[in-house]
């Protein structure tokens, strides 16, 4: 098989399996029959688009569906997609949306790993100070996974104690400064922790 027919067979697959998971959602959903039209013809508008641009604004769109549907992991995978393409059309508006699914699907979903396509400056223009918090989380924690200790650290600290986070916040701050063999910082993390 050479390089190109590789490409074309990949993405021939990745359309078969976004049609399998339309028929998915078409059999779980029944009784949602409009919600699943809206979504079935995102996926056709998706595959059949002459143009890159309007491809790409499907496939957002699709994981909006996916995600009101109840299909937050398929939505994920959507927008993972986008996220490891930063020319992607909505590349920016996914963000938002990546904190969202962080929450719902726990922290085994890997969603720090879609974060971390993302710079400090992209998560500090988002506006809500929730969800920035929640992003900073997300990069910190890719950051100190990828044993940037000292990029984790001033990440955590961009966490605010409002934040409901800031409890896991404190306890990764200390695991850093262990890593990083800083015993008395990371009693203070702890400490912080535990109030």
């Amino acid at each position: 098989m050479t390089f190109v027919s590789a490409i074309a067979y990949d993405e021939w697959m990745r359309t078969i399996v976004l049609c399998a998971a339309a028929i998915c959602v078409f059999t779980v959903t029944a009784t949602r029959a409009d919600e699943y039209d809206a979504t079935l013809a995102l996926d056709r508008a998706r595959v059949q688009s002459q143009s890159p641009r309007d491809r790409e604004i499907a496939q957002f769109d699709l994981a909006m569906s996916l995600h009101q549907l109840g299909f937050k992991q398929a939505a994920y995978v959507e927008l993972a997609r986008i996220a490891r393409t930063p020319a992607h059309a909505r590349h920016a508006e996914t963000l938002p949306w990546l904190a969202v699914l962080a929450l719902e699907l726990g922290e085994a979903a890997d969603v720090e790993e879609s974060v971390g396509q993302y710079g400090e400056p992209a998560i500090d223009a988002v506006a809500d100070d929730a969800t920035r918090w929640t992003l900073d989380y997300l990069l910190a924690r890719w950051a100190y996974r990828n044993h940037r200790y000292d990029d984790a650290l001033r990440l955590f600290a961009k966490v605010d104690r409002r934040s409901h986070l800031y409890a896991r916040v404190q306890i990764q701050s200390g695991l850093a400064h262990i890593a990083m063999r800083r015993t008395t910082p990371a009693l203070q993390a702890f400490d912080r922790a535990s109030r």
